[in-house]
């Protein structure tokens, strides 16, 4: 043994996971305000033990002593043998903060990374946080919204660099509304909004260049929708594609309107309430609901859109069709049309988070919403001049979701399913209880073995979880940060 400690107690309050000479990150649920604590570990022979915040004692060969903390500050003990020495971090939760649960199983072990999740739809009694959890479970960042609502599309932009956006009164769009972009190092915050519409909560990507990309919503008035359902001329949500700079200032955009025809491609129109300028709240029908963003490298843009079910290439360029895959055959640009091949199921539905994978394969997360199948997480083949896809890949959930998901592939072989918002126990009416819930994310190998799921309890849902490699984080920066910002102290707001 070295410079390790062989015990870590902090009373009365319960350490989260069970405490390892191995294992540095561990959490506590904290009530507010302060919360007097006594902090005993002994270290490994021959090394000494100090704590380091939030006071400081001189190394000794046992450590007890009485803290007080407040929820976001951490007990940290450090245990020294030499020069060399290790950190031991306990975080003190705030009482919102969401159930966290992630089981290990027998399977396998995952390789090293760590999870951005965020509590989408909260609980009782819980705040919204966008968090990024070690494989025991354990938050070594996290941040809570602006209007203690739930973090939608947790993810990290760069290193260090994280966003969410808030979704609290959020109807489809707001022009209120704006993406968080967290900063650890150093420690801040910004905004991004969309330029003259509201924004859309799906997804917020950077491009190389550093400028954003996301969906906005804007409303188009008396669109022929005879022969959807039982609608006819109605006001629709359309799905408008903004790049706008780190000044936001507006660099490009594109609309569905121009290449799809909602009457012959919606596959699934439903009436939603959108956004309009000084607070005012309409019914709209949502007739294309784009959920992600992706690119190839020539630039051209992968977009998913979940009431078409569908994915579809467009040019940069020129912004037409270049293909389509699921929903119908038609659309304005006559580009070419793919139908997943030899599938029971006859493909995706209600489907999110379309990705290419660097060996030209396209990984979805289909819900199957209200449909015959479990929610899968599927990677594809396409063959354009045959015009079909074929499945290469697939992992079966227990239930079809609501809504929500997503599939993230990593080069180091994690597989990491997002499996969106399942069906709660206490359902709206007219929705039916699963008998089998998903978690809210799990992890498997190539060979389809379940490695590790994690739950948040209390119905809540997670929008995607998106793994990052261990490589992609310092744990010292991040650490440090959490706690260190608050919407008191950050910059006016949105810009």
């Amino acid at each position: 043994m070295g410079a390790e400690l062989c015990s870590l107690e902090v009373g009365p309050l319960t350490l989260q996971p069970a405490f390892s000479p191995t294992v540095e990150d561990y959490y506590v649920r904290c009530a507010a305000g302060e919360n007097p604590l006594t902090v005993a570990a002994t270290p490994a022979s021959g090394a000494s033990v100090s704590l380091m915040g939030p006071s400081t004692t001189a190394p000794a060969s046992e450590l007890k002593t009485s803290v007080t903390v407040v929820p976001d500050q951490a007990v940290v003990v450090q245990a020294t043998l030499g020069a060399a020495s290790t950190s031991y971090w306990v975080r003190c939760l705030p009482p919102d903060f969401p159930p966290l649960t992630m089981t290990q199983h027998d399977a396998g072990t995952p390789p090293p990374g760590f999870y951005l999740v965020g509590d989408t739809f909260v609980g009782p009694g819980d705040g919204g946080y966008g968090m990024l959890l070690d494989v025991r479970g354990t938050p070594v960042w996290y941040a809570k919204t602006r209007n203690n609502a739930g973090a939608k599309d947790v993810d990290m932009l760069a290193p260090n660099q994280f966003s969410f956006i808030s979704i609290a009164a959020y109807s489809f769009g707001a022009y209120e509304g704006s993406f968080e972009v967290h900063t650890v190092d150093p420690v801040g915050v910004s905004y991004v909004n969309a330029v003259n519409v509201p924004i859309d909560t799906h997804e917020l990507r950077r491009l190389s260049n550093g400028d954003y990309m996301f969906f906005t919503d804007p409303i188009v008035t008396g669109v022929d929708l005879t022969g959807v359902g039982m609608y006819g001329i109605e006001d629709i949500l359309d799905c408008e594609l903004q790049e706008v700079s780190p000044t936001g200032a507006l660099v490009w955009q594109w609309r569905a309107t121009d290449h799809f025809d909602a009457r012959k491609e919606t596959t699934f129109a439903i009436t939603q309430p959108a956004s309009m300028s000084g607070g005012k709240t309409v019914n709209v029908v949502d007739v294309f609901h784009c959920n992600s963003i992706d690119w190839d490298d020539s630039g051209d843009l992968l977009l998913s859109a979940r009431d078409m079910d569908a994915i579809f290439l467009i040019s940069r360029a020129t912004g037409k069709v270049l293909w389509k895959m699921g929903g119908t055959t038609y659309n304005k640009d006559g580009a070419p049309h793919m139908t997943l091949d030899n599938d029971p199921l006859h493909g995706f539905l209600r489907q999110h988070h379309a990705r290419f994978q660097p060996d030209g394969t396209i990984s979805v997360f289909d819900d199957q919403s209200l449909g015959p199948g479990a929610a899968r997480a599927l990677v594809m083949s396409t063959d354009l001049a045959a015009g079909k896809a074929s499945i290469v890949w697939e992992y079966d959930g227990k239930n079809n979701t609501l809504g929500m998901g997503s599939v993230v592939i990593l080069p180091d072989g994690s597989r990491v399913i997002g499996w969106g918002a399942d069906t709660p126990d206490n359902p709206p009416a007219g929705a039916t209880p699963s008998p089998m819930r998903n978690p809210a994310f799990t992890e498997v190998d190539e060979q389809g073995h379940d490695l590790l799921d994690f739950t948040f309890g209390d119905d809540d849902s997670t929008y995607r979880a998106i793994k990052i490699p261990a490589s992609e984080v310092d744990l010292p920066t991040l650490r440090a940060a959490v706690g260190a910002w608050s919407s008191e102290t950050a910059d006016a707001g949105p810009h």
